[in-house]
């Protein structure tokens, strides 16, 4: 294994998932950042959380991030929210994932919340 250091984070990193030649991370710094493993550099900031990112999912351009009390969807071909979705936790979202006909979120108020798979236009 060959180390190589991603800064860029101005606070902890929560959470991260990589995909071939993409890394997506996640910060108390209530920023998600992009970064291209090929050249090591960020290639994106997505801001748009009020508080820590603590979860997140991607496939292909497809990214969910959790934290606050809410679930963005991001599209990471136009590196912008495309959907801020309520996610009916009292507390925040501390984990999630999608895939199939699911989205599944986990949070500090003890519970799971599971829906049909949402799009960019569905309603929760």
């Amino acid at each position: 294994y060959q180390r190589r250091v991603h800064g860029g984070h101005t606070d902890s990193v929560f959470c991260l998932q990589f995909e071939d030649e993409t890394l997506v991370t996640g910060s108390s710094d209530k920023t998600i950042r992009v970064w291209d493993l090929s050249t090591n550099e960020c290639v994106s900031v997505l801001e748009g959380h009020n508080g820590w990112v603590k979860s997140l999912q991607f496939r292909g351009s497809q990214l969910l991030s959790g934290g606050d009390r809410t679930i963005k969807m991001w599209d990471l071909e136009r590196r912008a929210c495309v959907r801020t979705i309520d996610s009916g936790h009292s507390n925040d979202v501390k984990c999630l994932m999608f895939g199939g006909k699911y989205l599944v979120s986990g949070s500090f108020d003890t519970t799971v919340k599971v829906w049909k798979q949402i799009s960019r236009s569905d309603e929760v």
